[in-house]
């Protein structure tokens, strides 16, 4: 729908089946709803030297539509259609949260429908509205299930920062628009995600631990730095209720610093050795106010 397509006749001299140049030609819509290009319920056209006239004619609705052309004489032909909706696209996952100063490699989802329907094969184009966001050079093709992804390449951006991103259909005929803003990393909160309770025995190894970081109102935040300092103690039975309770000898110390992807979420491979009771003290660290501390335990 809305989309200008000609509709074109052809008069011709009845006495000899000429083409009749000069005819005016009058187009009208008598059923349904379209709209003519003229701008007005009745167009008028000239016909050229082949005798042909043409008129531009949209679909408004997907209801069947008549067009008739008259001409002076009163002989008329009757074109009939009807439309049908074009695609239409919107935003899956419309921000990406970044910290400022940060980079992060986010994977926008988009939605294409047609009529409701999910609409495969559909070309889209992403173009970023200011400095900051880089898609892929690239149209993305939505899949049969209608979504349509790009990779672009978030940052750095500056306090205050709201970079556009726009997802067009070819053509141009609907966009959904994506967003990359900027956040403070002083804002950060951590969550736990997974991994932060653990005790096994020594031959085991411990599983990744999945923290997500989030700005102050719970989105995740992408590109922040996280510090993880981790110190590997022998194990030790606990302390009496009485008493001295004498420090254990440190084995190992480590404090690696990730960087939160697109979804929040960081993952540390937690410090450890093959083989050795050993008790894990984390304190993980983002924005300079952000802390969690949690202990992961290997005993004999």
């Amino acid at each position: 729908m809305g989309v200008p397509v000609p509709f074109t006749v052809k008069a011709m001299n009845w006495d000899n089946q000429s083409p009749a140049a000069g005819v005016s030609v009058s187009y009208s819509v008598t059923l349904g709803s379209a709209a003519l290009g003229c701008g007005q319920s009745v167009c008028s056209a000239t016909t050229a030297g082949d005798g042909a006239a043409t008129v531009m004619v949209s679909a408004t609705s997907t209801g069947l539509a008549q067009i008739t052309a008259t001409l002076t004489n009163g002989a008329s032909i009757a074109a009939e259609f009807t439309g049908q909706s074009s695609p239409s696209i919107s935003a899956i996952t419309p921000n990406l949260y970044l910290a400022i100063g940060g980079t992060s490699l986010w994977n926008p989802q988009g939605l294409v429908l047609n009529n409701g329907v999910p609409a495969g094969g559909q070309a889209v184009n992403w173009v970023p509205m200011a400095n900051g966001a880089t898609p892929a050079a690239t149209a993305s093709v939505s899949a049969a299930d209608g979504i349509v992804t790009q990779a672009v390449l978030a940052g750095p951006l500056n306090e205050g920062d709201v970079v556009p991103v726009n997802a067009c259909l070819a053509g141009g005929s609907a966009c959904a628009q994506f967003n990359v803003v900027a956040v403070h990393t002083q804002t950060a909160q951590l969550v736990a995600e997974s991994g932060i309770i653990q005790t096994i025995a020594a031959t085991a190894s411990f599983s990744p631990v999945i923290l997500e970081v989030t700005d102050a109102i719970g989105h995740p935040m992408a590109g922040a730095a996280v510090t993880f300092y981790e110190t590997l103690d022998a194990w030790t039975p606990p302390c009496p209720a009485q008493g001295a309770c004498p420090p254990a000898p440190v084995l190992e110390q480590a404090s690696p610093q990730v960087i939160s992807g697109a979804d929040g979420t960081v993952t540390l491979m937690p410090l450890s050795i093959a083989g050795e009771p050993a008790r894990l003290l984390v304190t993980a660290v983002a924005g300079g106010s952000a802390t969690l501390t949690f202990e992961l335990d290997k005993h004999p």
